[in-house]
């Protein structure tokens, strides 16, 4: 019983280290693809603003 428990920690232990490496290596990358302007032709001024404003959010939660 004893040899059960200790290669079901060393499994777990295992599993838990290969997911740890994963999120640690794989860098966070965020895509997004946005229309900016009009569909009448007139550019807006603030056509980046909210985008801009997600950006700044998503770099200050994730610093890298």
């Amino acid at each position: 019983m004893k040899k059960w428990l200790l290669g079901g920690a060393a499994v777990i232990a295992l599993l838990s280290g290969l997911f740890m490496y994963r999120i640690i290596v794989n860098p966070m990358v965020l895509t997004i693809g946005v229309y900016a302007g009009s569909y009448w032709g007139p550019s807006k001024g603030n056509s980046y603003q909210t985008l801009d404003e997600a950006v700044r959010i998503f770099e200050k939660e994730h610093p890298g």
